[in-house]
């Protein structure tokens, strides 16, 4: 009988360990910050074309790779997903999720943006992005990262280490430093100056979270191409690039605040001082 008694405590400790893995497994699980698949975001991108109109094309994405990018109109096709430059290069913020939105080109033979007028700012906006839990965006971590193509390149004299360039808006972004030969522009979206772009981004009245980027078309011009020329079909453009910011968790973006706002005194003020004795 005892070597079935061994058995049995041994089945009895098998399951409160699968039971303790499980719920760790779970607990994990709901602690990551991710998005509601349930719920696609909006997006939306516009410029302005040579004619005087306003080019604007939009549509729903669910969160999918760039292998599952679909048209969104003229020469763009468009994906939206969640991770992003930040999290590949393990510099993410561990309670924070990047989402972006990335455009291809349909044909690479054609401009990104048909029609495009000289000086034109590019906007591309996402909205509604709904997390599984309240978050909030961190504008500092706003970038765009560009890809060309290795002829490109080598029409221009550059050789492949050059084919990725990074557009940030935090002049200080430590991306900067870790681009691997590529190239990176600090504080180009950081919206002082006119050749700079800007982002904005809040949160919604219903909790979601929307971010419009909007920058200068010459921004996509590479920063090693030796013709620094910036009018539309004057400079090769990258085949694709994506746009992309980090939401935090709600509840750590506020324990942070609350850990660098100064507390304010609960001690009375002093007393005002006692008046000089009549003489």
């Amino acid at each position: 009988m005892v070597p079935n008694h061994k058995i049995t405590r041994f089945h009895l400790w098998a399951a409160v360990w699968a039971l303790l893995t499980f719920w760790a497994t779970g607990l994990a699980q709901t602690t990551i910050l991710m998005a509601d698949e349930s719920k696609p975001p909006h997006v939306t991108v516009s410029w302005p074309a040579a004619d005087g109109t306003v080019v604007k094309i939009e549509g729903d994405r669910g969160y999918k790779s760039s292998a599952q990018k679909t048209p969104l109109g003229r020469n763009l096709e468009c994906y939206v997903a969640v991770g992003g430059t930040r999290q590949s290069k393990g510099i993410a913020h561990q309670d924070s999720s990047g989402v972006l939105v990335g455009l291809y080109k349909l044909d690479p033979k054609k401009p990104l943006f048909e029609g495009i007028s000289d000086n034109a700012v590019v906007t591309i906006s996402l909205e509604h992005i709904v997390m599984n839990r309240p978050a909030v965006p961190r504008p500092k971590t706003a970038m765009m990262h560009l890809r060309y193509m290795l002829e490109d390149l080598t029409a221009c004299g550059l050789s492949s280490n050059a084919r990725n360039l990074f557009n940030l808006a935090d002049p200080e972004d430590e991306l900067k430093d870790k681009t691997n030969g590529g190239s990176s522009r600090p504080g180009a979206l950081d919206g002082k100056g006119a050749d700079h772009g800007s982002v904005e981004s809040k949160v919604e009245a219903d909790g979601s979270v929307s971010f419009t980027f909007k920058f200068p078309y010459a921004l996509l011009r590479h920063i090693e191409d030796p013709y620094k020329r910036s009018n539309p079909g004057g400079f090769f453009e990258p085949n694709h690039f994506h746009v992309e910011m980090e939401l935090m968790d709600k509840a750590v973006a506020d324990r942070q605040e609350d850990a660098t706002t100064p507390r304010k005194s609960t001690s009375p003020p002093p007393a005002a001082p006692s008046p000089p004795p009549a003489k």
